[in-house]
């Protein structure tokens, strides 16, 4: 590095210079002085398809060895070389997380040898076969027919979290701690990494997110084995988890076990000039009524009604899901992305009145209060903040505001009033945030203090005039909640 500028030197491989090294190294044969060729270039491919995944797809396409490079991955495959095939697993796993060269990968789908990786006792090289599996047949949607097939990833995602544990007994916290953030110092993915990037890419169908939530645990597992919950628990509250590689396949599979497809249907539409519902009829007019039966049927086997997203939360509770995703948040580096992830999954699971006593419990309130992005957040800190808000707005509509502490009730009272004030906010969430200040200015003298003191008459005076029914019937409440406060008298005298 010169001056603060990297400099980058590519030439060309002199293939004789490779075999004299590879002779030196004990290997005279031409088919070991080819292996090594082709790994070489492996290697290079896997790290241009991380880096710059145009000229990684050209490489794999056309640049390795004269348009021959899928050819030669294949025999990579079917070495029975361990490096070469761990180097094959890494380069089908980035493969497959780039979409121009998904489709070059479609062979070694069909023709079964990803199989070969997939089988093989090596967890490195399963991992990664595991990791594009998973992506090629959801981005396909070849996985969404075969509940066998999404069934066996499963099984490999689980055993990749157990991994590490299988050599190393132990479950003290620094140990984990050293583990989990292995992957973070070199830059390189561990199998648990690769464990939990393939159990997010699978926790979107229903049938595998209620297996998680129940406890789920491959067969023929130890009987003194965690469930995969409970493993996923134990890697979010190990010391420092949230500066992990793993932290946002983490945070993203917590998301999506608390919530339902039809959610995340609706939410794709918000802020759109057409609803959901408006989308579907004009889908239904392009269909047959055989294809409409047909993909009526697909989402009633899906079943993700919302008893069965309740029935999911509360054993997310029970299991210490809230606990987790607050060590989660306790990164110090922990990224915008992950953070939003997290308070989403929060705000999912807070929708649910039975864990919202658990979820205070075990620290989500208080972490939403403290969340500070500065005086001039951008527009991603802007929705992290709204995100915290609503959770906090969602916790407090029912919550007796006797069972929390003063500073508690006293430190809600800001961010709420700041979210009915957000005019980028849905009428929803100004309707919750009212509805918690209706609950928490009905408690005692010291809250009706504190939202006068964060000058949330005018606040609450201006929500009285929303477009929408319902917010204006909430912030009358809360209003009728501040009578007999002097300030307030003094409001309506004016």
């Amino acid at each position: 590095e010169r001056g603060g500028l990297s400099t980058l030197t590519i030439e060309e491989l002199d293939e004789e210079k490779e075999m004299d090294e590879h002779e030196e190294g004990g290997g005279s044969d031409d088919g070991g002085r080819q292996l090594l060729a082709m790994m070489k270039r492996g290697q290079l491919t896997a790290s241009l398809l991380v880096g710059k995944p145009d000229v990684g797809t050209w490489a794999l396409k056309h640049g390795w060895s004269d348009g021959l490079g899928v050819e030669e991955l294949k025999r990579l495959i079917a070495s029975d070389d361990l490096r070469a095939m761990s180097i094959a697993s890494e380069l089908v796993s980035a493969a497959s997380s780039v979409e121009s060269s998904r489709p070059l990968l479609a062979t070694l789908v069909q023709e079964g040898t990803l199989e070969e990786l997939l089988v093989h006792p090596d967890a490195d090289v399963r991992s990664g076969a595991a990791s594009c599996a998973a992506k090629i047949g959801l981005a396909s949607k070849a996985l969404s027919a075969d509940e066998g097939e999404v069934m066996s990833l499963l099984d490999v995602a689980i055993e990749l979290l157990f991994e590490e544990d299988e050599h190393e007994l132990s479950s003290d916290a620094r140990a984990l701690e050293k583990k989990v953030l292995s992957s973070k110092a070199t830059g390189e993915s561990t199998s648990m990494d690769r464990g939990v990037e393939v159990l997010a890419y699978l926790a979107s169908k229903t049938f595998v997110k209620e297996r998680v939530a129940g406890g789920y645990k491959p067969g023929g597992s130890p009987s003194d084995r965690k469930s995969a919950l409970d493993r996923l628990v134990e890697l979010s509250c190990a010391p420092n988890s949230g500066d992990a590689q793993m932290a946002y396949g983490l945070a993203g599979i917590f998301n999506l076990l608390a919530v339902s497809i039809e959610t995340l249907r609706r939410e794709a539409f918000i802020g759109k000039e057409i609803t959901k519902e408006q989308y579907d009829q004009l889908q239904a007019l392009g269909k047959t009524g055989e294809e409409n039966d047909a993909e009526a049927k697909e989402d009633e086997k899906e079943g993700d009604d919302p008893k069965s997203v309740s029935e999911r939360i509360r054993k997310m509770a029970n299991a210490n899901v809230p606990r987790a995703m607050v060590k989660l948040l306790e990164g110090s580096k922990s990224s915008d992305a992950t953070q939003d992830k997290l308070f989403e999954a929060m705000g999912r699971m807070a929708s649910e009145p039975s864990v919202r006593g658990i979820m205070i419990q075990q620290g989500c309130l208080t972490t939403c209060l403290q969340l500070d992005k500065g005086d001039k957040p951008n527009e991603i800190e802007k929705k992290i903040l709204r995100q915290a808000r609503t959770c906090v707005a969602k916790l407090l509509v029912t919550i007796n505001p006797g069972i929390l502490t003063v500073s508690q009730r006293s430190g809600a009272v800001g961010p709420l009033l700041k979210l009915v004030k957000d005019n980028d906010a849905l009428d929803l969430m100004h309707f919750e945030a009212l509805m918690s200040l209706t609950n928490l200015a009905g408690f005692d003298e010291e809250t009706k203090n504190r939202v006068v003191a964060r000058n949330g008459i005018p606040v609450l005076g201006y929500a009285m005039f929303s477009d929408h029914e319902m917010v204006r019937r909430a912030a009358t409440e809360v209003m009728c909640n501040m009578v007999p406060h002097p300030e307030f008298m003094n409001y309506l005298t004016k």
